[in-house]
């Protein structure tokens, strides 16, 4: 493809077909996979994943690579399908990727990315087992996840790690007894978005937030089924609540009171 090194980048188009194009592809900085979809029905299939570990060469223009255009069902070998793992300042760029997880008990996307940069858009994950869809190890990175839906799965989102992580624009649909993102570590900067847990189980809630972690909730919608017990937003002493025009639905204790809420500068909206 004429790939020589990260300062000859290559664009690979990758053309549908009848069937899977069963892989699991190392993608490296400067290469740029595109599928090209022709009907939803009818785009390029990937029964396998795509990993990333950036390498840096001193150019960040140039350190970086994208998947666009790609429907992702499972991982031929049970592991995830995005894998983007690096201590390099490289950035990996995901756009209008699917991603269904429905055989295996695993991560759909692992982020393992210290000083590394994930930029995501249109990205759809449904998960129907007892997996992780967002699983965020550790990394000093921003990832902005905008007009993005997450259903289904044991966790929408899991972070781990002491770094800043950030979502816009992200819907999530979610049906477990429990929470649909857990922040153990670091600051979880969630925006323009909606979370909706029908679940009326005991311990069903929107977001958990552990001694330590900081939840920073901007414009957003929380849906939670109420049974009496239910909170929008659980967590433990020593978690921080953050907050600006939010609207709570259908939750009966909205903010568990062992949190430390910060007001920012308006009154929090209760439906």
């Amino acid at each position: 493809d004429g790939h020589i090194n990260n300062n000859n980048p290559a664009v690979i188009i990758v053309c549908p077909k009848n069937g899977f194009y069963e892989e699991v592809v190392n993608v490296f900085p400067g290469i740029h996979v595109q599928g090209v979809n022709e009907t939803i029905n009818y785009a390029v299939k990937v029964r396998g994943g795509f990993i990333f570990t950036g390498s840096y060469s001193g150019d960040n223009f140039v350190d970086n690579a994208s998947v666009t255009n790609i429907f992702i069902q499972d991982n031929i070998a049970g592991d995830e399908c995005i894998e983007y793992s690096t201590i390099t300042p490289t950035t990996f760029v995901l756009d209008k990727i699917t991603i269904r997880k429905t055989t295996t008990n695993s991560t759909a996307m692992l982020l393992n990315a210290s000083n590394g940069n994930l930029i995501a858009s249109n990205i759809f994950i449904d998960s129907n087992q007892n997996n992780i869809n967002i699983e965020i190890l550790q990394g000093g990175f921003t990832n902005p996840f905008s007009f993005s839906v997450i259903t289904g799965g044991a966790r929408a989102i899991r972070k781990t790690g002491p770094d800043q992580a950030l979502f816009l624009g992200l819907t999530i649909n979610y049906d477990r007894d429990d929470a649909a993102i857990l922040i153990e570590q670091g600051i979880l900067i969630f925006g323009l978005g909606g979370i909706t847990n029908n679940n009326a189980g005991l311990n069903a809630s929107a977001i958990f937030v552990n001694n330590g972690a900081i939840l920073s909730f901007n414009n957003g919608t929380l849906i939670v089924a109420d049974n009496g017990l239910n909170k929008a937003i659980s967590g433990q002493a020593g978690g921080i609540f953050s907050y600006l025009l939010t609207v709570f639905a259908t939750s009966n204790n909205r903010v568990e009171s062992a949190l430390t809420s910060l007001l920012q500068n308006s009154t929090p909206n209760f439906v």
